[in-house]
């Protein structure tokens, strides 16, 4: 789904995303979102119960230091 700016924005201010929004917020797939969560490496990630959050700032740092996702 995509976003506009001011949604994109609201998510900016968030501290955790959900898998779908961090998907929207990072251009990145749902579904390589979740790949990333399951590696054992992986310290952005946290499950509320059954759903899977971002930690929306250690994403980021991680995905600086990537030169291939």
């Amino acid at each position: 789904m995509a976003r506009t700016y001011e949604e994109l924005k609201v998510l900016s201010d968030k501290q955790y995303l959900t898998v779908n929004e961090a998907a929207d917020y990072f251009n990145i797939g749902i579904n390589r979102i979740g790949r990333l969560l399951k590696e054992p490496d992986c310290n952005f990630g946290l499950r509320v119960g059954s759903k899977k959050m971002v930690n929306r700032k250690k994403l980021e740092e991680y995905l600086e230091h990537c030169n291939v996702v």
